[in-house]
């Protein structure tokens, strides 16, 4: 009926069917019984023939027809609507990085990296995850980073030369910006061929990755760390880079945020925790501490594949269970939290890489069995 809006590529995995829409690089996920009634309407030459359809075929009233026709078209166009929150802005010829900054140098293995912060303020939403990469040298920085504030809009520039430009209530694309920049420099690779970055924490053993996905609050983090303190490794913590080429998650060293209510616990776990200095995150100044890897980074694996997600949830009363989950619950959680490249070629491939993926939902209370899941999941992978 309306080719227009039909969406661009369509995988079936468990008992839903994912669409993407290549207009708004939308994805959203069906039952199989909506699917049906989708496809039926944009293969229908006209709305009366959709109509007619479902009365002849399906047995609808004339009035549930017309609401079920009504319902699906303002679907469809809001799924190919280009709505967004993120106004990258135009960067204006006279806006320069100021001369006044606080400069900061970072090496990662023989590579260094340079970043000039506009302010005390501004530094705090980057340095306190990398502060543990910072150093006294400037030898070897490769790049430069400039992030500063210009009335409302923060700026990144790149080696000088203007790069994005976000509004302050969106800052968070500039942390962003900031982290895809950074990961695109130290593995070296091509910024347009980035698959994805997803909202995750992710693990690994020297073959294989786990992906931790979960609502705010569900203890991704805090489970990440107690994972590496019982042998495991953080491959990246909330920001998890995809690689087209290979579809590898990357490595990226931010340290793992753990916030105050499990500050007791990873005291009895992690030695000197107690050390770590605490900082305020966000607006509602949440008492943070960053908890850097133990892994060594010149020497740790980069790049990993991974063909495991895990929706996590900890309950301090509830029972602890794993098993498998839905794709639905699983991708419900990890897609709209995250950046997916808008080129039509690499959102086959995630949909291709996602029909590999083993999906599972561990509940937790206890951390002696969450980490045993772990390792049975580990184990499980390397068996295949």
């Amino acid at each position: 009926m309306n080719t227009d809006l039909s969406p661009k590529h369509i995988k079936s995995i468990d008992q839903s069917t994912i669409l993407w829409f290549q207009c708004s690089n939308h994805f959203t996920i069906v039952s199989p019984a909506n699917y049906e009634l989708i496809n039926r309407f944009l293969n229908a030459k006209t709305p009366a023939h959709f109509l007619r359809s479902l009365q002849e075929e399906l047995g609808f009233e004339q009035a549930e027809a017309a609401e079920l026709h009504k319902e699906l078209e303002a679907f469809l166009k809001a799924a190919n609507s280009n709505a967004t929150t993120k106004i990258d802005r135009a960067i204006a010829e006279d806006i320069n990085p100021p001369e006044q900054s606080i400069a900061i140098h970072y090496h990662f293995g023989n590579l260094g990296v340079q970043v000039n912060y506009g302010s005390e303020k501004i530094k705090g939403l980057f340095h306190p995850q990398l502060a543990h990469f910072s150093s006294n040298t400037s030898e070897a920085v490769g790049m430069i980073l400039d992030i500063f504030q210009v009335d409302k809009l923060l700026y990144l520039f790149k080696n000088k030369t203007p790069a994005y430009a976000y509004d302050t209530i969106s800052y968070h694309f500039i942390q962003g910006a900031f982290s895809l920049e950074l990961t695109n420099y130290i593995h070296n690779k091509t910024a347009s061929n980035w698959l994805a970055s997803f909202h995750a924490s992710t693990i690994c053993n020297d073959q294989e990755a786990i992906m931790l996905v979960g609502e705010s609050g569900n203890g991704k983090s805090t489970l990440s760390a107690l994972l590496t303190a019982h042998g495991m490794d953080l491959l990246a913590d909330d920001f998890t880079p995809m690689y087209a080429d290979d579809l590898m998650l990357y490595r990226y060293p931010n340290a793992v945020s753990i916030k105050a209510g499990a500050f007791d616990m990873m005291a009895k776990t992690v030695r000197n925790f107690e050390t770590l200095e605490t900082h305020f995150k966000d607006a509602k100044q949440t008492n943070v501490k960053y908890l850097p890897s133990a892994v060594d980074y010149a020497s740790a694996v980069k790049a990993l594949p991974c063909k495991t997600i895990v929706y996590v949830k900890y309950s301090k009363d509830g029972d602890s269970n794993l098993k498998k989950a839905s794709a639905e619950k699983i991708l419900a959680t990890l897609i709209p939290d995250s950046w997916i490249s808008p080129q039509p070629e690499h959102a086959k491939l995630f949909l291709d890489w996602l029909e590999q993926v083993r999906f599972y939902e561990l509940n937790y209370s206890d951390n002696d069995f969450a980490i045993s899941a772990f390792k049975t999941l580990f184990d499980a992978a390397a068996a295949d």
